[in-house]
Formats: C-alpha cells, sequence, structure tokens
C-alpha cells in the first residue's frame, strides 16, 4: 500500500479533525484484524486475542501525549467500574469453589477479555476518530463475513436457497453466523444516510452488502439471530420517520417515501427466503406446543424449557455464589435425567451440555448472585446511556444512539436463548460492537464527529 493510498484512505475513514490520524488508521486496521480474528477462528484459527497488547501500547503512548479528561468521564468511570466488578466477582467466586479445572480456567480467560475491550475503549476515546470510522468498520467487515459465506455457499451449493441446509454450518456453526452477520445488518440499517453523504459509490456498496448480510442471516436459519429484527425495525424506523418529518418537502413526497419503504419491505419478505423463515418459525411454534402438552419435550425449543426449569432448581440449591463452572454439566445432566424421568414420564439418562442456552441463568447457576445481578446492571445502564444520549442529539447524529439502543436490545434477547459469555468468539462479538457503540456515542456526545447535521440529507 503506497504512503498517498494510505493518507487519502485515512482521510476518508479517520475525518480531518483527528488529532493522531496515523494512529486512528492502524486503530481502524486493528479493529479489522479483531473482528476478522473471531468470525474466521474455525477456518483461519490465530490468538486474536493478542491484538489486546497493541491497543494496549497504543494506550500507554496516549496516556502520556493527552490529557486523561475523556477517561474520567461520569460515564466512562461507571461502565468500566460495571465492567470490572463483574469480572473480579466472576474471579473471586471461581477461587472460592477451587481447584479450578479445564472449564473454570477456560470461563476466566473468556472473562477477562473485557478487560481487553476496556484497554480499547480507552484508546478510542483518547485517538478521538471521526464517527465516518464506526460506519467504514461496519462496510469493511461485511466484506470480511464475504469470505464465510463464500466457502458455506461454496460447500452447500443452492441447498442453502432451498433451506435444505443451514449457511455456517460446514466451517463453523449456524446460530454464531446468524448472530454475526445480524449484528452488521442491524446496525447497517441505521447508516444510509451516512452512505448518502460519501457518495454513490459508498451509497451502492453499502445497499449490496446491507442485502448481503440480511440473506445471511435468513439463510443460517437462525431464531437467535432473527429476535434482533423487531427492535432494529422500531428502532431504525423512529429514526428515518424523524428525519422525514423534520425535511422540508411536502406531505405527499414524505407518504410516497414511507410507502415505498414499506413496500420494499414486503417485497423482501415474500421473496424465496420468507419459506425459509415460515419454516423455522412453523418448528419452533411446533416445538412449544408439543411441550406444553407433554407430548415431546425433546425438541430443540422443548430440551431449552426443559433445562431452564432445572436451572431454576440449580438456582435454589445454591442462590448466592452458584455451583462452579466445572460442576455444571454434571449436575445439568443428571437433573434433567431425574425431571424428565418424574416429571414427564420419559426414560433418558439426561442432557449433555456446555450451556443452558440462557446467559442470565447460567451465570446465576455458575457463580451466584452478584456476578446476575451485575449483568442486569450493565445492560440497565447502556440502556438508560443510549436513551439519554438520544433525547439530547439533534437530526442525523441521533443514528449512532439509534444504534446503541439496537444492539443493546438484540444482545438482551441474545442472552434469553443462548450463553454467549460461554465461548470466546461471542464474548469478542458482544465485547468488540459494544466497545465500538459506546466509545463513539461518547464522541457524539463531545461534538468529535464528521457528521454534518446542521442541514438534512432529505431536504
Amino acid at each position: 500500500m503506497s504512503e498517498k493510498y494510505m493518507l487519502k484512505m485515512m482521510k476518508i475513514i479517520i475525518g480531518d479533525i483527528c488529532p493522531h490520524p496515523k494512529l486512528a488508521w492502524w486503530l481502524f486496521l486493528a479493529m479489522i484484524l479483531l473482528f476478522s480474528g473471531y468470525v474466521l477462528r474455525g477456518t483461519v484459527p490465530y490468538n486474536f486475542e493478542l491484538l489486546f497488547g497493541f491497543f494496549l501500547v497504543v494506550l500507554v503512548y496516549l496516556l502520556k501525549a493527552e490529557s486523561w479528561d475523556d477517561l474520567t468521564q461520569k460515564s466512562v468511570l461507571v461502565w468500566g467500574g460495571l465492567i470490572l466488578s463483574y469480572v473480579i466477582s466472576v474471579f473471586a467466586i471461581s477461587l472460592f469453589h477451587a481447584p479450578l479445572l479445564e472449564e473454570s480456567r477456560s470461563v476466566l480467560r473468556i472473562t477477562a477479555l473485557f478487560i481487553g475491550f476496556l484497554v480499547v475503549l480507552a484508546a478510542i476515546l483518547l485517538t478521538k476518530p471521526a464517527e465516518d470510522f464506526f460506519w467504514y468498520f461496519l462496510l469493511v467487515s461485511s466484506f470480511v463475513l464475504l469470505v464465510p459465506i463464500t466457502m458455506e455457499l461454496t460447500h452447500y451449493g443452492w441447498k442453502v436457497f432451498e433451506g435444505e441446509a443451514r449457511l455456517g454450518r460446514a466451517y463453523s456453526n449456524p446460530i454464531k453466523f446468524g448472530v454475526y452477520a445480524n449484528a452488521l445488518f442491524i446496525l447497517m440499517l441505521g447508516g444510509f444516510v451516512w452512505a448518502y453523504r460519501q457518495g454513490k459509490k459508498v451509497l451502492v456498496l453499502w445497499c449490496v452488502m446491507t442485502l448481503i448480510n440480511f440473506l445471511a442471516v435468513v439463510l443460517s436459519q437462525s431464531r437467535t439471530a432473527w429476535i434482533g429484527w423487531p427492535e432494529a425495525i422500531i428502532g431504525w424506523g423512529g429514526f428515518y420517520l424523524y428525519l422525514i418529518s423534520k425535511a422540508k418537502f411536502s406531505f405527499e413526497k414524505k407518504l410516497f417515501l414511507v410507502g415505498g419503504i414499506v413496500s420494499i419491505l414486503a417485497l423482501i419478505g415474500v421473496t424465496f427466503v420468507g419459506e425459509v423463515m415460515q419454516k423455522r418459525v412453523v418448528q419452533a411454534w411446533s416445538d412449544v406446543e408439543q411441550y406444553l402438552t407433554e407430548e415431546n419435550v425433546e425438541t430443540s425449543v422443548g430440551r431449552r424449557l426443559v433445562m431452564y426449569e432445572v436451572g431454576i432448581d440449580l438456582i435454589k440449591e445454591q442462590p448466592f455464589l452458584g455451583h462452579g463452572a466445572d460442576d455444571f454439566e454434571s449436575n445439568l445432566t443428571s437433573k434433567t435425567a431425574q425431571l424428565l424421568t418424574e416429571k414427564y414420564n420419559v426414560s433418558s439418562n439426561g442432557f449433555h451440555f456446555s450451556q443452558i442456552h440462557n446467559q442470565f441463568l447460567m451465570t446465576w447457576i455458575n457463580f451466584g448472585l452478584i456476578p446476575f445481578i451485575l449483568i442486569v446492571l450493565i445492560f440497565i445502564f447502556l440502556l438508560g446511556f443510549f436513551l439519554r444520549g438520544l433525547k439530547k442529539s439533534r437530526g442525523e447524529s441521533k443514528a449512532i444512539w439509534v444504534a446503541g439502543l439496537v444492539f443493546t436490545s438484540a444482545t438482551i434477547l441474545l442472552f434469553m436463548p443462548e450463553s454467549p459469555l460461554q465461548y470466546s468468539t461471542y464474548s469478542a462479538h458482544v465485547g468488540l460492537f459494544l466497545t465500538l457503540l459506546v466509545a463513539f456515542s461518547l464522541l457524539n456526545q463531545k461534538s468529535f464527529t464528521s457528521l454534518r447535521t446542521d442541514k438534512s440529507v432529505l431536504e
């Protein structure tokens, strides 16, 4: 890459007002590598956690060169305090359940990732890149995701479009794959105004990659990912209606624009992907009915509901300090075998899962009440933080705050049927996007942004 081309890219992505443009450019590349690392880990395995060392070096340099004022904001201190409290409580309770076997050590390594993301947050806040950094990150990350998408389509061919195979199953996991693609999709839904500002080429790329991410989510057949759509539709629908209401053109034009958007969404809904979605939704509903009537409790949804029953019993046994991570699988197996036999008259050796498919229950079962409360407080803080910022912001600058609300809501729902904090890739996914959203929301609040909010793009 020539120096001239690199400087041009730096100016486009980082913006003109960044006090450390070259450093911000390298941070951007490191963030892309971090995203690539956890998305492609099953295919191109490498220890993406080593990148936190680079962010730490950057932070140490910036702490000498910059004022610490940006790191002592109330929101930063509360966010950092909640994360550190969660990490410390998990470590302390794990030591209480010593000796630490393989499962406990794995959980502790994953939990420690969030200290790394606090370092990333601090590095971004002191580097102060423009908000364009965030939106270009989503665009470039979508191109990274094209690699596993292409590999999956090459492996399965047209079977994926016919619903006979799930995108992500060949080289990864369809649920993880769907969640990764969905994060990009629901966030990119809010970037069309920004993309329009960047010019026709960026707008076309944005539309194409958003559509590809949408198809990837659908074809993964991951209902876990789909539960993030309602809040995305509500959040971004409200955002665009707000911009339309502020635009200076007639009511008829506004009505035509809204009707066009609704028509496009309806057209997408009745295409071939609709059949795939309908199949999965009908299956889920059937699973619930079979569970409620006790006809069959060992379906995909039924197994989760049985595990939740067992999870609540395990919490009642050790509500304050939990059972420890190492005893989880044996407890789950024995308890589910007992429940299936006594309540449902099903002869079974129990379920053999490494997680209970609900992060809130999982945390309480393994580590007790305090870490559970801290996770709840983290989400309460995030919702309050983004809501307050949304109310104070104006015009197109609201986009980053809506993005924070949409992703936070989707993550809360993700924690219901899955236990993401049990896996390093899931944890990196949650940690990376929350870090970016918190960081750029704070920078937006401090007016470090290249978005021109004084004039609506719809005028």
